[in-house]
């Protein structure tokens, strides 16, 4: 089941099994993806295509993204004196699931300027199959960053050849 609020996604897994998923998971705000034992996403099948008829490309995907026309608001500045010009979305999370067939980046943040203020991975397996990844991570934020990073009790295994960094912040992001 899916639940949507009007600042964000949250995807519930609520029964063990295969949820295929053939394009990225994208999320204008907060985005929540919550398993229970036996859990798997298949996400061997998640392309993009660009372009139209014959001259139609299709390439692997990231698994998740965060929309390049925001529903929330701006970041505060730290000193209280007004925003700042990064969209602020409070929670990325991804729980209890493993992932199959990776063959793009974990989460990238579409180029546009995001404060995650907490983006966790937990109790997760990750089986990468990558075949390439946005910006040369696995979590990939062009544009913008996180806050607050944790990843706890997970795993990933597979394809490092593709990508160089776990985690890339390519911008000059001061979160």
């Amino acid at each position: 089941s899916i639940g949507l609020d009007v600042k964000g996604m949250t995807i519930n897994l609520n029964a063990a099994g295969v949820y295929p998923v053939t394009e990225t998971i994208v999320s204008p705000g907060k985005l929540v993806i919550n398993g229970v034992d036996g859990a798997i996403i298949d996400a061997s099948a998640c392309v993009a295509t660009t372009g139209e008829g014959e001259g139609a490309v299709t390439t692997s995907a990231p698994l998740l993204a965060l929309s390049t026309t925001p529903a929330v608001g701006f970041a505060p500045k730290y000193d209280g004196s007004g925003d700042t010009d990064y969209y602020l979305v409070s929670l990325v999370q991804v729980k209890n699931v493993k992932v199959t067939g990776l063959k793009n980046s974990i989460f990238y943040d579409n180029n546009t300027k995001y404060c995650v203020a907490n983006f966790t991975i937990d109790n997760c397996v990750f089986e990468l199959a990558t075949e390439a990844v946005e910006n040369e991570a696995l979590i990939s934020f062009k544009a913008g960053g996180a806050k607050d990073f944790a990843v706890k009790n997970s795993t990933f295994m597979g394809n490092n050849a593709v990508a160089k960094y776990f985690i890339r912040y390519n911008n000059s992001a001061r979160l």
